[in-house]
């Protein structure tokens, strides 16, 4: 991908940094681009009136821009973070993805429970008024509301599945002991949430329950923010796809190139004012004008300078190789959650990593002839004479 052609410009409405970030996202793969798009116009749509935090917001954008041109530039980790976005490993669509993962499945899951509940609905009906057609949904659940209930501190994880939870925090452990050179934000260690529940008080009584729900809030906070949330099926076969080498086989799914840039159809006389900003030198410090020249910010924002000490940048570009290896490793810490038709319990499979060694010739195996699997030498077989 060639760099980009313009540089930014020092002050930009919102509306015009807003296309330019649509521009750079249609840069981006194709098969991925859209949760990037998607997530970005959200933000600008929940912000269009009565924002108090302009510059905070403006500044964002900004850094978004740069951040971008720089992954379609070839920056490899910028585009690796914009990938981990997309695939809900990192960012905004993880902590929705992990909004709806950490909910029981709507209705029952077994025959005894379905069962439960229909003889509590049957209870309801039955004492419910003839004139109470709609009762409350207190009562269908078996319990009556009370202005004086309250609900306990630090509960937020009571409604969770935690059954499906632990399992599949025991899962994802089993994964990161099967590939230990993948680089997680955390690695879990335990799988008890009573861990840092007390057995006592210092009174030697058994801890209130307030004092364990904030226990088991602590430890499933740290757990929740590790765990790798599941993608849906259609969505981890095409990962899979992409780390087999996908995209540079469809035509529809492979990197687009820039752009070429607009030319004037009419050149402009020279003025004869000048091509520097001579005004920035005078009012401002000489780092502070030439700041987006840097070698640093260079190539997130497109300025170049033209003086002698310019730096020769390398060109940068992210080949079909390194886009199959980037989707390898998001492949395998990206789980799928299937459902046992028998048991009805939730299954969870990784991705794998294809291994790209070749099988050893014939010539290449007789060196290990006559040894066994740990190194040691076989006994000679016996003669024909013994």
């Amino acid at each position: 991908m060639p760099r980009p052609n313009n540089s930014i410009s020092g002050f930009l409405k919102p509306l015009h940094v807003y296309r330019h970030i649509l521009r750079e996202c249609t840069y981006l793969p194709p098969t991925w681009r859209s949760p990037i798009i998607s997530t970005i116009r959200d933000r600008y749509r929940k912000y269009q009136k009565n924002d108090d935090r302009q510059q905070k917001h403006r500044a964002r954008a900004y850094k978004l821009l740069s951040t971008l041109r720089s992954a379609n530039d070839g920056h490899r980790l910028a585009m690796q973070n914009f990938m981990r976005m997309a695939f809900g490993r990192i960012g905004i669509r993880r902590r929705r993805l992990m909004k709806s993962f950490v909910l029981p499945e709507d209705g029952p899951n077994n025959s005894e429970a379905l069962e439960a509940l229909l003889d509590a609905a049957d209870n309801v009906e039955a004492k419910a008024k003839p004139n109470d057609r709609n009762p409350p949904s207190s009562q269908l659940k078996g319990t009556t509301a009370s202005p004086t209930d309250k609900r306990p501190k630090h509960a937020f994880h009571l409604n969770w599945d935690k059954p499906k939870l632990l399992k599949f925090i025991a899962s994802q452990r089993t994964m990161e002991s099967t590939y230990p050179l993948i680089l997680l934000a955390g690695e879990i260690r335990n799988v008890d949430e009573d861990q840092f529940v007390p057995a006592a008080t210092i009174w030697g009584k058994p801890p209130a329950e307030n004092l364990v729900n904030s226990k088991k809030g602590m430890w499933w906070q740290r757990a929740a923010a590790k765990m790798m949330v599941p993608l849906k099926k259609n969505e981890w076969d095409l990962l899979g796809r992409l780390s087999a080498g996908a995209q540079e086989t469809d035509e529809g799914w492979m990197v687009p190139e820039r752009r070429a840039p607009a030319k004037p159809v009419r050149k402009e006389r020279d003025s004869g004012a000048l091509d520097w900003d001579w005004e920035g030198y005078a009012s401002y410090c000489v780092n502070q004008v030439e700041r987006e020249k840097a070698s640093k910010r260079s190539r997130r924002t497109g300025q170049e300078d033209t003086g002698p000490y310019q730096a020769q940048l390398s060109r940068r570009e992210l080949t079909p190789r390194w886009y199959r290896r980037a989707y390898t490793r998001i492949w395998q810490i990206t789980p799928v959650m299937e459902q046992d038709p028998r048991t009805l319990k939730p299954n969870f499979s990784w991705g794998t990593a294809k291994s790209s060694l070749r099988p050893a010739r014939k010539s290449q195996l007789d060196v290990f002839e006559g040894v066994s699997n740990r190194g040691v030498k076989l006994p000679d077989p016996p003669s024909n004479s013994s």
